[in-house]
């Protein structure tokens, strides 16, 4: 008996400390994971905070054109075709808009269809025409932190399909730096902006949305001072109406 109570005793308490390693190697093993994790985060965020210095550096440099600028922006991997062409259906590389005057339409997955339509309209016109060698690329703005949802991936979808311009293959394709460029220099919260880039990447006009919309093509290249001469253009014009009155 008392033989069988040592074996007892001792099988228990081999069990209770094989129990008690098993813990503890698990507690370090969540412990490293939970540590391991914290590391590839301070990487990401370091690597954020680079391609963002990077991106502000680029733009205040001259470029020859602006094929630099678009693949920081859009998509600097050569793993894939980042844009789709709305007309065509077709992938492209950024390439496709070398040394063009680039209106980059940014905005959330919700836009007012009138001004959706005003644009085509004034994009369509252009077409064929070389005097207006300008293309719109759009770039969505979404949460990356939320899930992407089918509602989501249909309303992207919706969007993509009435735009004749080229667009983002996909929204979850812009980097966080590139999201938080847009949102701090360029001030884009909710509402729609254009952000027209001139042939060798720098910023011609942080908004020329309402320009472009109440101007058309005639505003072409979208610049802060094609919008004031058009402006005193148009003082002139209602001088000479109130005058002949």
């Amino acid at each position: 008996l008392i033989g069988l109570s040592y074996e007892y005793l001792t099988t228990t308490t081999e069990s209770w400390e094989l129990s008690s390693l098993a813990h503890k190697e698990k507690n370090i093993h969540d412990h490293l994971t939970q540590q391991l994790e914290l590391c590839y985060q301070h990487i990401d965020e370091k690597k954020h905070i680079e391609a963002y210095h990077t991106l502000c550096r680029l733009f205040e440099t001259p470029h020859l054109d602006n094929t630099r600028i678009l693949r920081h922006l859009i998509y600097l991997k050569d793993d894939t075709l980042p844009l789709i062409h709305g007309s065509a259906e077709t992938r492209v590389h950024v390439e496709a808009l070398k040394r063009k005057t680039v209106l980059l339409l940014i905005s959330d997955l919700e836009i007012f269809p009138q001004e959706l339509m005003v644009l085509n309209h004034i994009y369509n016109e252009s077409r064929g025409r070389p005097e207006f060698p300008y293309e719109i690329v759009w770039l969505p703005i979404v949460d990356k932190s939320a899930p992407w949802t089918e509602a989501d991936q249909e309303k992207f979808n919706e969007l993509q399909s009435m735009m004749p311009w080229y667009s983002l293959h996909h929204p979850k394709l812009l980097e966080p730096a590139v999201v938080r460029y847009i949102k701090e220099v360029w001030k884009f919260a909710k509402k729609m902006i254009l952000v027209v880039l001139d042939p060798q990447g720098k910023v011609a006009c942080p908004n020329a949305l309402h320009m472009i919309l109440i101007w058309g093509n005639a505003a072409y290249p979208f610049t802060a001072m094609k919008e004031e001469a058009l402006w005193r253009e148009e003082t002139w014009r209602l001088e000479l109406v109130v005058d002949d009155i």
